[in-house]
């Protein structure tokens, strides 16, 4: 994960397993993120974690449900689902979620705001409030806005496409001129731009728990602002199954074929197998090991991305049978 210097001060990140989700601690204003910006860009929307899997750790944030299946929103310890048609639903516990960013929300500043304010106008006073922004803060703003654009996507089936096309066909927005509600979000830097949206990355849902959706642009009227800083960031990647590695491209199928092959493995080592471009096969294992197909071993991520080490994570959980089946590919 190519965090620079201030984000790697900023805040601390864990690497986890599903299975790992059972024993793990999550304090207030720590983070739980399942799965990674990066790997939902790429289309990977299926997840091994359950709505009922986060509830308990969490009563705040924001995600998407299995299949690309609408936007999440969870306040309040509420986890609702906006579908399609704009409605919104609680989300049952056995749903999966491929991605999704919850917290325990600690309340640090409190205040108000009085508007009109345009969001490019209030993202830049947010900014002067925020204690690190170079750091993870969670917001909450619950006030009245308008005219307030908002969206929605259909549910996908395999084979999956990245996000950007699926936006271009199955996207569904909804403007209101007013209506009074709550926003829940996160303030991530550029630095974290493969982990999270960078800025601000906002959801909604109306007070009457009507509608909502992802929100791209809004006025506030007026609002009650809350912030929370977060130091801690747990990153649940999901297992990963056969069927998704026979649907990568050629680069990052070359890459794992040779991860599995050779075993740890540096960057440079396997540039030197495959023959490609060093800093694309940089980029290659980061894009692996966001979709959980790679575990990341240590090295620099920095002057010299070469040093940094890889494992295949599905040749390390099945060794005697991935090999053959990559004969194919």
């Amino acid at each position: 994960m190519s965090l620079d210097a201030r984000l790697a001060h900023a805040v601390a990140i864990q690497r986890l397993r599903q299975r790992d989700l059972a024993d793990l601690d999550v304090a207030d204003s720590e983070i739980l993120q399942v799965s990674m910006i990066e790997a939902l860009l790429d289309g990977c929307y299926d997840g091994d974690v359950t709505v009922g899997d986060l509830k308990g750790r969490g009563n705040f944030g924001l995600g998407t449900l299995q299949g690309l299946d609408g936007e999440l929103v969870v306040v309040d310890g509420e986890f609702w689902n906006i579908g399609y048609d704009g409605v919104a639903r609680l989300a049952p516990d056995d749903t999966g979620v491929p991605f999704a960013a919850i917290v325990t929300f600690t309340e640090e500043k409190r205040f108000t705001l009085t508007g009109p304010i345009p969001r490019t106008e209030l993202e830049d006073i947010l900014v002067e409030h925020l204690d690190d922004p170079a750091g993870c803060s969670a917001l909450r703003l619950n006030g009245t806005f308008g005219p307030v654009t908002f969206r929605s996507v259909a549910r996908q089936e395999p084979p999956y496409r990245p996000l950007a096309d699926v936006i271009a066909t199955d996207e569904r927005l909804f403007t209101r001129d007013e209506l009074a509600g709550t926003m829940v979000g996160f303030h991530f830097p550029d630095s974290a731009a493969e982990m999270n949206q960078p800025g601000f990355h906002l959801h909604m849902v109306t007070n009457d728990r009507t509608t909502g959706g992802h929100v791209y642009d809004f006025t506030l009227l007026s609002a009650e602002v809350f912030l929370g800083q977060s130091h801690t960031i747990h990153v649940e990647l999901p297992e990963r199954n056969l069927a998704e590695l026979l649907e990568l491209d050629e680069v990052l199928r070359t890459v794992h074929r040779c991860l599995v092959r050779h075993g740890d493995a540096s960057v440079a080592e396997v540039a030197a197998a495959t023959g490609l471009d060093i800093t694309d096969t940089a980029a290659a294992l980061r894009r692996l090991a966001n979709r959980g197909m790679a575990d990341r071993l240590g090295g620099s991520t920095g002057d010299d991305p070469g040093a940094a080490s890889y494992r295949a994570h599905l040749a390390w959980s099945r060794p005697a049978t991935l090999p053959e089946a990559l004969d194919g590919m």
